[in-house]
C-alpha cells in the first residue's frame, strides 16, 4: 500500500486463509467489532463517482448522501468501480486509487480508535487508526447512515426504508379497522337481519365476493349464497361442478378469515404498545 507508506504509516497487511465478501465475515476472521470494519463503497452520484468509508454496522443512505452531493445517487457497477479504484468489489481499499474521488467517512467509524479497511483483496486487511485513514483519505465526515427506529415491544428494530412501508401498511390497517368499525356501529343501528340483508343484496348485485372481501365480516353469508348457486347447478350440470367450484368457495372463505384473524392480532399488538 504505497498510498500508506507516503502518508509515513507503518501498516501491517492482515491476510486471510479465506475470503471475506461481507463485513460480518471480515469481523470474524479478523476477530473485532463489526462496527470496526471500514467498508469502501462506491457510489454513481450524476455523471461521476464518490466513494463512502461506512462502517460495518451500517448501512449507507443514499438519500442522505446524495443531500450532501446535491446529486442523484445509485450503486456504481463492477467495471466503474474497478477502473476507478484499480480495485475489485469486495476488496476495495480506500486510498491508492488511479483516479481521485470525493470521499465520505460515516461518522460512527470516529467512534473507534483502530479501524480494518479491506487492502485490496477480499481476503486481505489493515489496522489503522480512524483519525489517520480520514487524514489521508481527505475524506468528509458526515452522518449517512441509515437510522433505526424501534418497531415493537420485543425491542425489535428496522431501518428507514423498512419502517416506511410498515407505516404504509399500518395505514391500510387502521382503514380496514375504520371501515369495519363503521360497517359494525350501522349494523347495530339498523338490527343485524335488516343489514345483512341489505349486504346481502349489494353482494348479489356485485355478482361476487367483493363486497364481501372489503368488509370482512359477511363472509358467512357469500358462503350461503356459493352454496344455492352450486346446488342449482348440480341439478344442471352434474356433480362436478359442485366439488369443484364448492371447494374454490370453502378456499375464499378461508382467507377472508384469516383476514380477521390478522385484523385482530394487529389490534392486540396496538393495544400492547400503547400500554409502553
Amino acid at each position: 500500500m504505497n498510498a500508506l507508506r507516503e502518508a509515513g504509516l507503518d501498516i501491517e497487511i492482515i491476510r486471510h486463509d479465506s475470503e471475506a465478501r461481507t463485513a460480518e465475515q471480515a469481523a470474524a476472521l479478523i476477530g473485532c467489532d463489526l462496527a470496526q470494519i471500514a467498508k469502501s463503497l462506491v457510489f454513481s452520484a450524476g455523471d461521476g463517482l464518490v466513494m463512502v468509508l461506512a462502517s460495518g454496522a451500517n448501512r449507507v443512505d443514499t438519500d442522505k448522501l446524495a443531500a450532501l452531493l446535491g446529486k442523484p445517487v445509485g450503486k456504481a457497477d463492477a467495471e466503474a468501480v474497478r477502473a476507478a479504484t484499480s480495485y475489485a468489489i469486495g476488496g476495495v481499499a480506500p486510498v491508492g486509487h488511479p483516479i481521485v474521488l470525493p470521499i465520505y467517512m460515516d461518522e460512527d467509524l470516529l467512534k473507534h480508535e483502530t479501524i480494518y479497511p479491506a487492502a485490496g483483496t477480499p481476503n486481505t486487511a489493515f489496522a489503522i487508526s480512524s483519525r489517520d485513514l480520514q487524514r489521508i483519505s481527505g475524506a468528509i465526515v458526515a452522518d449517512i447512515k441509515e437510522q433505526l427506529y424501534p418497531l415493537s415491544p420485543g425491542g425489535e428494530r428496522v431501518r428507514v426504508r423498512e419502517r416506511a412501508m410498515q407505516t404504509k401498511l399500518d395505514k391500510q390497517i387502521q382503514q380496514q379497522l375504520k371501515e369495519r368499525e363503521k360497517h359494525e356501529k350501522a349494523r347495530q343501528k339498523k338490527g343485524a337481519k335488516v343489514y345483512d340483508a341489505e349486504q346481502r343484496t349489494k353482494v348479489q348485485q356485485s355478482g361476487g365476493l367483493q363486497g364481501s372481501k372489503a368488509l370482512g365480516i359477511f363472509a358467512p353469508v357469500a358462503l350461503l349464497r356459493i352454496l344455492a348457486n352450486l346446488i342449482a347447478d348440480l341439478k344442471r350440470y352434474g356433480a362436478w361442478p359442485y366439488v369443484i367450484v364448492g371447494y374454490a368457495g370453502l378456499r375464499e372463505y378461508q382467507r377472508v378469515q384469516e383476514h380477521n384473524a390478522r385484523l385482530k392480532r394487529r389490534e392486540q399488538w396496538e393495544k400492547a404498545v400503547k400500554k409502553l
